[in-house]
Parts: C-alpha cells; sequence; structure tokens
C-alpha cells in the first residue's frame, strides 16, 4: 500500500510540473528576468540552507562553464511562485528544462559533474528530438 502511495505522489508531482509548462516561460521571464528557451538548469535554494552554501561555488562555476550552451538560473524559495508550483519542499532541490518542460528533478547536494550529465541527458533529448524532425 505504501509504495501505491508513493507512485501517486510522484505521478501527481510529475503532473502537475506538466500543467504548469504552458505558463512556465512567462512567470520565470516576470520573476527573473530570465528566459528558459533551450537547455535550462534551475536550483531552488535558500540562504540559511548549509547545503545550499555547499553548492552554490558549485553552481556558480557550472553557470560560468555553460555560458551559451545552456542557462543555471538559481531560485530563492519563497521569493517567487515557482517553488510551489514544482513543490519544492526540500532544499537545494535542481530541475533541468528543456525548451520549457521539466526532464528531470533531483533534490540535495550533487557533485557539479552530476549536474553536467543532468544537461548532457537534456541535451540528448534535444539531439533526439532534432533528429526525428529531420
Amino acid at each position: 500500500m505504501k509504495n501505491f502511495i508513493l507512485i501517486i505522489i510522484a505521478v501527481f508531482t510529475f503532473s502537475a510540473c506538466n500543467k504548469s509548462v504552458e505558463n512556465l516561460p512567462n512567470l520565470i521571464q516576470s520573476d527573473l528576468g530570465e528566459s528558459i528557451e533551450g537547455i535550462v538548469l534551475i536550483e531552488f535554494h535558500q540562504d540559511f540552507c548549509e547545503d545550499c552554501k555547499t553548492m552554490d561555488p558549485r553552481v556558480k562555476e557550472l553557470k560560468k562553464e555553460m555560458e551559451g550552451k545552456a542557462k543555471v538560473i538559481q531560485i530563492c524559495c519563497g521569493r517567487t511562485p515557482l517553488d510551489e508550483i514544482f513543490m519544492i519542499s526540500t532544499i537545494p532541490t535542481f530541475i533541468v528544462f528543456l525548451d520549457g518542460k521539466p526532464l528531470e528533478k533531483k533534490i540535495g547536494q550533487r557533485s557539479k559533474r552530476y549536474l553536467e550529465r543532468m544537461i548532457e541527458r537534456a541535451e540528448k533529448e534535444r539531439d533526439k528530438k532534432v533528429g526525428s524532425k529531420k
């Protein structure tokens, strides 16, 4: 029974993310002044969070390295409706998007290499879509 409940929660969370996708680019544009086209990795964090403080240099370094390849955006929870839309209850949380659609969500500290692989998986997904349109 517990597994069944967890599956329902996971499906509901993913569905909520997908329902928000249509308005997501507008929300990010209005809240942050950032567009969400292409590949975007968003980190949801808080200033008081020790894990977030540990992740901060990794995320900032990744942002510099990914310039022109993918966008890396840091969002402070509680200052935007996005953390509610994506049901962010634990921080740090990372979500990678492809053209406004969430592809992958991970919670907790991650290595910089792990975050790079999240972006690489989004690139492969984008390349699959481009290849299928030819």
